[in-house]
């Protein structure tokens, strides 16, 4: 996941947030017949599988370089949509559980710490 969002390929909404544990939990609820589990834990793992060609282009176009003969840069298919949806309160809660809430890129500091130096 540091990869794709070092690459400019972040993952939209809630989703990419979570992580492999995370996964595992999903699974876990929905073995438990927690709603929503399964079809998180899909979308999850689709978000994953379509972004394959994209990294593999930037890997195949960074080695390509260093050929030493010419070879054409291949260029990635665009990400398509995901018909499945994704219970985003299943995946705060997930996120809370494995002490992962909040996200480090959504803290901001309080009004009270603005202006002061550490």
């Amino acid at each position: 996941k540091s990869i794709e969002r070092s690459l400019g390929f972040a993952r939209e909404g809630a989703v990419g947030l979570l992580d492999g544990w995370g996964a595992v939990l999903l699974w876990d609820y929905h073995t438990r017949g927690q709603p929503g589990a399964l079809t998180t834990l899909v979308r999850y793992n689709l978000e994953d599988v379509i972004r394959l060609p994209a990294l593999l282009a930037v890997v195949y176009n960074t080695h390509a370089q260093h050929l030493p003969f010419p070879v054409p840069p291949v260029t990635p298919l665009p990400v398509p949509a995901i018909p499945f949806e994704y219970d985003e309160a299943l995946i705060h809660r997930i996120l809370v559980e494995t002490g992962r809430w909040p996200p480090k890129e959504a803290v901001r500091p309080s009004p009270s710490t603005l202006g002061r130096s550490p």
